[in-house]
């Protein structure tokens, strides 16, 4: 009986340590820098921490330093989104024709994704690097250029550097993720389609694109919010630059570069915000289609 009663309460026993870490690392801090975003809380000025209620929020819409890093964010929202939806699909076809070997394909193609963003980021650097790089020997051997060139001197050039180095990292499990719905879908509907004289396009049109939609929800609520986030890839490749931060870089150098913790927790929940904003509005679609 003792042994039976030791039995049911383990699994609670061993969930306290997880419970544990996840309270102190997760959710205290998110409830800590919650209530610092309706704060006016820089820790230069101790004597003035105050309750503004939405003063930092609005702030944040009025705040002409922030335009550049605005635009540079939205730049990058739309290029991921557009790419990662097209590349996504483009790159789910390919593989699932790929009949042999498509074990060892996966697991090479998964590569870019599994590396960590700041190991991602150097690696491209180290190819743009405008003194040693990869990219300008090579150019340089095939007589293509005379001087290197340096690739992050231009911030267009630079933020478009940055996108493809996020759609790099993002597309193969974006792509894994739809070749699975893609492998969901019966071959009767194909046979279907081909007796009723339809051909590949519109059997894409009509098979595949629907059937894998509600993955495609999925794909680009996810690449939404890697988009909104972005930080490592700017902070390797440009480090603080004014024409090339991210929203994500300036709620960090306001809260812990200039230690305005209210005003930069306000502008990383303005971000998750937008970040759920975008979620619920795929998911609301692919809930219509379902339910269509």
């Amino acid at each position: 009986m003792r042994k039976i009663t030791i039995y049911r309460f383990s699994p609670y026993v061993l969930l306290i340590v997880p419970i544990a870490i996840a309270f102190t690392f997760l959710i205290l801090p998110t409830i800590l820098s919650l209530g610092f975003s309706f704060q006016s809380y820089n820790l230069t000025k101790p004597d003035k921490i105050s309750f503004i209620g939405l003063g930092n929020y609005l702030k944040f819409f009025k705040d002409p330093t922030l335009r550049i890093s605005i635009l540079n964010s939205v730049y990058i929202l739309v290029i991921i989104i557009l790419f990662a939806f097209i590349g996504a699909i483009i790159l789910a076809l390919i593989l699932n024709r790929i009949k042999w070997g498509r074990q060892l394909v996966l697991a090479i193609v998964i590569i870019p994704w599994a590396l960590p963003p700041v190991v991602n980021s150097l690696l491209w650097s180290n190819i743009f690097n405008p003194t040693y790089g990869g990219l300008n020997a090579l150019l340089f051997k095939l007589n293509i250029i005379d001087n290197y060139i340096n690739w992050t001197n231009s911030p267009f050039l630079t933020i478009n550097l940055i996108c493809l180095i996020l759609l790099w990292k993002i597309l193969p499990l974006m792509s894994v993720m739809v070749l699975a719905a893609l492998q969901a879908i019966p071959d009767e509907l194909y046979e279907a389609a081909r007796i009723d004289g339809a051909d590949s396009f519109r059997c894409f049109l009509h098979i595949t694109f629907p059937s894998i939609m509600p993955t495609m929800a999925i794909v680009l609520s996810i690449s939404s919010i890697v988009a909104l986030n972005v930080f490592d890839e700017i902070y390797v490749f440009a480090r603080f630059r004014a024409d090339t931060r991210s929203l994500a870089m300036e709620a960090y150098m306001k809260a812990f570069k200039f230690l305005d913790l209210g005003y930069g927790s306000a502008i990383a929940y303005i971000l998750l915000i937008f970040g759920v904003i975008f979620s619920v509005l795929y998911l609301r679609n692919l809930y219509r289609e379902v339910q269509f």
